[in-house]
């Protein structure tokens, strides 16, 4: 059944159909108000009437990082000629001794690695550190070590202080 405008004004009266549209025109603007607001906080601007725009860019800067910015080091050896190798452990010793004893790493069939990312309990403390690489075969047996003595620094200096900002 389809009602026509002015068979619902005839129907319901005029005062129901001017309520009618009041009511229509305040959803609308409610939701173009909602729609702006929404693309007001997407864009990073002050969203609440009470926020002013020199609070906003105090307040709201980009989040902080939780881990500082380090460089990363890439280590690469080239592979093995050997019968029978399935892969290669990467040890390490701070400062330098590196053995068969030392922290290792199982690194799979690759012939580089990314510091600290591609081997977790490596450690992250600046200083000297001693790698060693040997090539694993099959049953387990290991190559001899080829050795490396290198810096590492993997700790970022601490942070400035005191940042302000001042009306002139």
């Amino acid at each position: 059944m389809t009602i026509s405008v002015n068979e619902l004004i005839n129907e319901v009266g005029m005062t129901s159909t001017i309520t009618l549209i009041i009511c229509t025109v305040i959803i609308a603007i409610l939701l173009i108000g909602i729609y702006f607001r929404r693309r007001a906080k997407k864009r990073g601007r002050p969203a609440g009437p009470l926020e002013t725009a020199s609070e906003h860019i105090l307040t709201k800067t980009k989040e902080e990082k939780k881990m500082a910015r380090v460089r990363k080091r890439k280590v690469h050896w080239d592979a093995s000629n050997g019968l029978g190798v399935v892969g290669y452990k990467l040890y390490w010793a701070v400062g330098k001794g590196v053995n068969y004893d030392s922290d290792f790493a199982d690194l799979g069939n690759v012939t580089e690695v990314i510091l600290p990312d591609d081997v977790p309990s490596f450690p992250i403390d600046a200083g000297d550190i001693e790698l060693a690489v040997v090539a694993v075969d099959h049953i387990g047996n290991e190559s001899d070590m080829t050795k490396l003595y290198a810096p590492f620094g993997f700790t970022a200096p601490d942070a400035p202080t005191g940042l302000a900002v001042e009306t002139l």
